[in-house]
């Protein structure tokens, strides 16, 4: 029996026009465009996260409207919260529409203040990273998304609210097409950098540079885990929204890193001004050790061999 007093969450009403990139056709000479929508359904997406612990007061500036809250680890007897950084690579299908998308998801870990009361309190980060939290009101709130897409960073804007902007990526990754890869290598420029798309190598000039993240190669078994439903959120037209993201296969979980692996993880904020992201890398995670790494690709929908001779 449902009760009154907890009534379910209201839907965001949606009334923005956002159509996907269109595809022309060399044949016809056709352009099609589809309309976009929700539930938004990933072709395929490979992401990397990785968690840093932080001191209370260096987020506290990212909730002063007071609609959501730090989640606290406690870490050695300290109160800490906890941010990540998610690179993730995207493909969409609509129609004839084919989206490709890098983005990147700089948030803290929190949870809205009117589910308080709900909230599983003192968990701690392996726990979280694991999807110990049943309820799934922990989540991350997003403070900065940068995206190499426009119509990504207008749906993203327009749906969510997230504070997503433009900006260019260039990235050396893991993948089954490429398996001599073994490091995530992962530089993100803002919108007035030159030489990045095609480039053999990322510009040296740290300039327009927001930040370089490097995961290096891991030679341990992970923990698997089922993290979704994964909660998101910000602020659409100043309301307080969340919404849930689910990952259709389980997560690669390591935490606690070894040390070998805690080295290994690098992150150098560039001297971009662009959305203060480089300056809020700086103050959020510093130079903090890295405290855990997720990882999470989605399966291949088919796969063809190489040609042989058939005389």
């Amino acid at each position: 029996m449902s009760n009154p007093k907890n009534p379910p969450k209201p839907l965001l009403p949606y009334e923005i026009d956002i159509s996907f990139h269109p595809q022309v056709s060399s044949i016809s000479n056709v352009t099609a465009t589809a309309p976009a929508s929700m539930p938004f359904y990933y072709a395929s997406f490979v992401a990397v996260w990785v968690y840093w612990l932080t001191d209370l007061e260096n987020v506290e500036r990212h909730f002063e409207q007071g609609d959501f809250k730090p989640y606290v680890f406690n870490d050695g007897g300290k109160d800490k919260a906890l941010v990540a950084i998610n690179f993730q690579t995207y493909t969409s299908h609509a129609g004839m529409a084919l989206g490709t998308v890098n983005e990147v998801e700089f948030n803290i870990c929190s949870y809205p203040t009117s589910d308080q009361h709900r909230v599983p309190m003192g968990l701690s980060v392996k726990e979280f990273m694991m999807g110990i939290d049943q309820t799934k009101r922990i989540g991350l709130f997003r403070i900065h998304v940068p995206a190499d897409n426009t119509i990504a960073v207008a749906a993203g804007r327009g749906f969510f609210g997230e504070p997503k902007f433009f900006a260019k990526f260039w990235y050396m990754i893991p993948s089954l097409n490429l398996q001599s890869q073994k490091v995530w290598d992962i530089y993100i420029y803002d919108k007035n950098a030159t030489g990045v798309v095609g480039a053999s190598k990322p510009p040296a000039s740290k300039a327009n540079l927001i930040f370089h993240l490097t995961v290096p190669e891991i030679n341990v078994m992970p923990e698997w885990a089922n993290t979704s439903p994964l909660a998101l959120y910000t602020y659409v037209d100043g309301i307080p929204n969340g919404s849930h993201w689910q990952m259709l296969l389980p997560t690669e979980n390591y935490c606690p890193l070894s040390d070998e692996m805690c080295a290994g993880v690098t992150m150098e904020a560039g001297d971009s001004p662009e959305e203060n992201m480089a300056a809020d890398i700086r103050a959020l995670i510093g130079d903090n050790p890295a405290v855990g790494i997720q990882i999470f690709r989605s399966s291949p929908a088919c796969i063809e061999g190489a040609a042989y001779d058939v005389r």
